[in-house]
C-alpha cells in the first residue's frame, strides 16, 4: 500500500537487498556455485529462470537487464522474454504460462484492497474463464477472510486492524515482490482549481 495511502502500515516485514543472503539460501536448496560462475542442482542443471516482461517499454526492459545483471551475480541465469501486452496478460500471466518471473504493474485506488491480485478466489483458471488478476495463484485462507472483511469493517479502527494484518501477512508471504511505486504526473489548465492529486 502506498505510503501516502491511509492505509499504509509501516510495521511490516522488509526484505533489504542482499545477495550473501540470496546465496546462502540458493546453497541450502542445493544450488552450489559452479567454477563458471552458475549454479548447478545435484543433476547439474543450471539454475534458469525465465523473466517475462512486456514489449516495446525501455524502462521495463532497462528493468529487465538489471535483474539478470543482479541474478548473474549471484548465480541465476535470466532468460529475458518479452511479450506484447496482450498477449503477456492475455495468455502469459493469466494462464500463469511464465514458469518462473514476470515484471508487471497494477494501478489501485486509494483505501481500495488489492482483492483481484491476492484473494484465492481470483486466480485464473479454465473453469473461471481466466478470470482474476492472482497470476502468482497465491492461497492464503486468512488472506481471504480479510479481504472479504475490509470491505463490511465500518468501525475504524477495526478496518485498519485487517488492512494493516493484509499488508504484514502480504510482507511475509510475499506473492509478488514491489519494487517501487509508479510516479504518474498530472497536467491541469491554470483555471482550474480545487483539485488535490491523490499521489496514487
Amino acid at each position: 500500500v502506498h505510503p501516502m495511502d491511509t492505509a499504509h502500515e509501516e510495521e511490516v516485514m522488509r526484505h533489504p537487498y542482499d545477495p550473501a543472503a540470496a546465496a546462502r539460501l540458493l546453497e541450502e536448496a542445493g544450488w552450489s556455485l559452479g567454477s563458471d560462475g552458475l549454479r548447478r542442482n545435484g543433476e547439474g542443471e543450471v539454475l534458469e529462470l525465465p523473466l517475462w516482461a512486456g514489449a516495446g517499454d525501455r524502462t521495463i526492459e532497462l528493468e529487465q537487464q538489471f535483474i539478470q545483471d543482479s541474478w548473474r551475480r549471484i548465480g541465476v541465469r535470466a532468460d529475458l522474454r518479452q511479450a506484447p501486452a496482450r498477449i503477456l496478460f492475455g495468455e502469459v500471466l493469466t494462464e500463469r504460462r511464465f514458469g518462473g518471473a514476470a515484471l508487471f504493474s497494477w494501478i489501485s485506488l486509494p483505501r481500495t484492497p488489492a482483492d483481484t491480485v491476492l484473494h484465492s478466489a481470483q486466480i485464473p483458471t479454465p473453469a473461471n474463464g481466466w478470470t482474476g488478476q492472482n497470476y502468482m495463484a497465491d492461497r492464503n485462507p486468512r488472506m481471504d477472510a480479510i479481504l472479504d472483511g475490509i470491505d463490511t469493517a465500518c468501525e475504524p479502527a477495526a478496518n485498519r486492524r485487517l488492512w494493516a494484518e493484509m499488508q504484514r501477512i502480504y510482507a511475509e508471504d510475499l506473492p509478488a515482490l514491489p519494487l517501487f511505486f509508479m510516479s504518474q504526473p498530472y497536467f491541469l489548465p491554470r483555471w482550474l482549481t480545487g483539485v488535490e492529486p491523490t499521489g496514487h
